[in-house]
């Protein structure tokens, strides 16, 4: 069965993961990402437009996974700042948290890298794999090293009406 990217999964990307790149400027070889990223995949053929489909569920599923793990970190004390997603192949996730730099390298924060492989290793399925990997938050992050590390998305900060984040 042939699933077309609708303006509604292109809007639900769009409220969890922003591109940081325009998107005239992707260097990423994988047609199936490209047509998704675009938000189409009308080009493509049945196999594709598959595992098209396929990515579209998994992007799904690193917002849920990446909204776990700060809400694990802010209960133990830790306060993740930023995320980027790198999408590796259509099964195949990074995401890159960062972390301040006074709690980036409190010795407890080695604790979290348990918690992450226990998840990492939870979240294996035959079509969908994720990593993450952690860096010092810094006012000088330059997104265009992100982005030529195949960070490509950025979390999107969800509001609330007072003003608060969303984790």
């Amino acid at each position: 069965m042939s699933h077309t990217i609708t303006n509604g999964e292109v809007a639900a990307l769009q409220e969890h993961w922003q591109i940081i790149k325009p998107r005239g400027e992707y260097y990423v070889a994988d047609e199936i990402i490209n047509a998704y990223l675009a938000g189409g995949k009308e080009a493509l053929g049945l196999t594709q437009q598959a595992l098209v489909t396929f990515l579209v569920k998994n992007v799904d599923k690193t917002v849920s996974y990446r909204s776990d793990i700060y809400k694990y970190f802010n209960g133990c004390g830790f306060h993740p700042q930023r995320a980027y997603l790198k999408i590796i192949a259509w099964d195949t996730f990074e995401i890159l948290i960062t972390i301040p730099p006074e709690e980036f390298l409190d010795s407890e924060f080695l604790d979290m890298y348990k918690y992450i492989g226990k998840l990492e290793e939870s979240v294996k399925q035959q079509l969908f794999r994720m990593y993450f990997s952690f860096a010092e938050e810094s006012e000088d992050l330059d997104e265009k090293q992100m982005y030529s590390d195949g960070f490509v998305l950025r979390h999107v900060q969800q509001k609330l009406t007072n003003g608060e984040r969303v984790k």
